[in-house]
């Protein structure tokens, strides 16, 4: 069924964009109006989890974008393109410039409209009409010129809950696979105790005695180098995440550098962690399927001597909340906060015996099993439910 396109400036009262209060001389408060960033929008939703506040009075001096209720929310600098509908319950709030809002007039379903910003036909609109400086954004003028397929509201609306519907399905696998990472947390407690308390009285040591190498890269382009298209994976502080490496958009370098570089050549089940900036602290093993790879320089490598102390349990300290907080209170608090090697290396961890450790790896290792088919199953629910997408804006449900 072919529909009416129409373009998104004929079809939205406003397309607008909110400002940075410090950039215009006013400040963020403790409590207030919530202000919306581009982290706030995650899986179609809003998450308030991390929110900043405005007072009465900068909201006013901002109040080309103050945010209403059926509000679609884009992301367009960064990451762009992460849609959200504005429920009903918000009463007020505003958001940076980072973040467009599209208010759609009264025969236009917002939620449809979300689905639709996520489609291929509008991410191939939208790629298309990026702005390549030293981040990617997309332009509200480039917002008013997409065309949406525009059916009748009621099919809209139709449209809507159907997808509504495999996204709920979908949901609860993530937040499924989320439970059973917060269970090996409190299993950790359970059976080690809080490692900075130390409950339990396990030996405490210093990281620094039970690493045998604990260092980091450097940039490829301080040493007259640049990334390749292929060749040794290159890891840096966006690849890795809480407990586990995200190499989707790879760099790679040459091997002449990577062999170059020989103090921070990766080995499998290597610690990284973080040291610069708002992932400071982030931490994760080296999987085998990474390697050959080289760090830069805001990314730490952690060689353990497996004789005394496990990787796999060794990460599950770092990533405690108890630790992160010991870590991060050493952190250099200057433009961006950083650690450095000699924090990591001073960092006092506990050290159970190795039976104990042993016993901690094989149930992380069955857990992993687990969420490995657990992450499969939802690919293919993801898989599922873009096909059902592509298929709902060609009028094919």
């Amino acid at each position: 069924m072919k529909w009416q396109r129409v373009t998104v400036g004929s079809i939205a009262e406003t397309v607008t964009k909110g400002t940075t209060p410090t950039s215009i001389g006013y400040k963020f408060t403790d409590s207030g109006i919530p202000f919306l960033r581009v982290n706030n929008i995650q899986e179609g939703m809003l998450d308030t989890s991390d929110i900043l506040y405005i007072d009465a009075n900068t909201d006013k001096a901002l109040s080309r974008s103050r945010i209403r209720p059926r509000d679609v929310l884009i992301s367009i600098a960064g990451t762009i393109g992460r849609t959200a509908v504005v429920p009903p319950d918000i009463t007020s709030m505003n958001c940076n410039q980072a973040v467009a809002i599209i208010r759609l007039e009264e025969n236009v379903d917002p939620f449809y409209f979300s689905y639709w910003l996520n489609s291929r036909d509008a991410s191939e609109q939208i790629s298309g009409s990026k702005v390549t400086a030293t981040i990617s954004n997309l332009s509200l003028g480039c917002i008013k010129n997409l065309k949406a397929p525009l059916p009748p509201i009621e099919e809209q609306k139709r449209i809507a809950a159907i997808l509504d519907q495999a996204d709920a399905v979908r949901r609860k696998r993530k937040e499924a696979i989320a439970l059973t990472e917060e269970l090996l947390r409190s299993a950790f407690l359970d059976m080690f105790g809080d490692p900075v308390t130390n409950p339990k009285g396990w030996e405490v040591v210093q990281i620094g005695a039970i690493a045998s190498r604990i260092t980091k890269g450097e940039s490829p382009k301080w040493q007259g180098y640049s990334y390749e298209l292929e060749g040794v994976n290159f890891v840096t502080s966006e690849n890795v995440l809480w407990g586990q490496i995200d190499i989707s958009s790879p760099k790679f370098v040459s091997q002449e550098f990577h062999d170059k570089l020989k103090r921070s050549k990766l080995s499998p089940d290597d610690i990284l962690i973080n040291l610069v900036g708002a992932s400071v602290g982030r931490t994760c093993l080296v999987p085998s399927e990474v390697v050959p790879a080289n760090i830069n320089q805001a990314v730490a490598v952690v060689s353990l001597n497996r004789e005394v102390c496990k990787p796999v349990f060794l990460l599950n300290q770092l990533l405690n909340q108890s630790i992160q907080k010991s870590l991060l209170g050493q952190a250099v608090e200057s433009a961006r906060a950083n650690l450095s090697l000699t924090n990591i290396r001073e960092l006092s961890v506990i050290l159970p015996p190795l039976n104990y450790q042993n016993r901690w790896k094989i149930l992380c290792e069955n857990q992993k099993q687990l969420n490995n088919k657990a992450i499969l199953s939802n690919i293919k629910l993801q898989e599922l439910f873009n096909s059902l997408l592509q298929r709902a804006f060609r009028g094919e449900l």
